[in-house]
């Protein structure tokens, strides 16, 4: 049997109400999921784990505290120069392989995230029985939409509740927020 959530007695409701936002486009297929301006603590744990379980940004910081120490500059300088050149600053070439390989990490780790993020998403808002290995089969125009939503959740943006609340009000037709995912 399903629990049915309870809610509190709020003295003061809140003010704007989730809205259904459309993700995906004619190739990808769409699909409606409730946008509520922010992430619940459940939603906001999923992350916490994936984060908390990936060391790669760790590992580009340690060898990015290697180069420093070798070239006798900040660390934060050459972890700076590592973003700001695409690695590619003469002083890092005797670090080329390792950098590559620390870099990749990093990308691959945000990829990984971006699946968490779409998974945590589908199964708290539409199918809670959802499994990561579900996402995988999903078109990467739909991951990449919801890891948006989800990062405008975290953020939590209001933009679009604001516009489709107006819209309520005033009666105006417009597109309360805009489509997820790439056209």
């Amino acid at each position: 049997m399903a629990r049915k959530n309870r809610s509190l007695p709020f003295v003061v409701k809140p003010k704007l109400a989730p809205i259904v936002e459309t993700i995906g486009n004619e190739f990808s297929g769409t699909i409606e999921i409730e946008r509520r301006g922010y992430l619940s603590v459940a939603e906001k744990a999923w992350t916490q784990v994936f984060d908390q379980e990936d060391d790669s940004q760790s590992t580009l910081f340690s060898l990015a505290v290697k180069i420093g120490n070798d070239l006798s500059i900040d660390p934060t300088e050459v972890f700076r120069l590592i973003t700001d050149t695409n690695a590619n600053d003469p002083r890092l070439e005797p670090y080329s392989g390792e950098l590559l390989m620390a870099i990749q990490g990093v990308n691959a780790a945000q990829e990984r995230r971006k699946f968490a993020m779409a998974t945590c998403l589908i199964a708290s808002r539409i199918d809670q029985k959802w499994e990561i290995e579900d996402t995988m089969s999903l078109h990467p125009d739909i991951v990449e939409g919801l890891a948006v939503l989800f990062e405008q959740e975290e953020a939590k943006s209001i933009d679009a509740l604001v516009a489709a609340n107006s819209k309520d009000n005033e009666d105006v037709p417009t597109d309360p927020a805009p489509k997820l995912g790439k056209d």
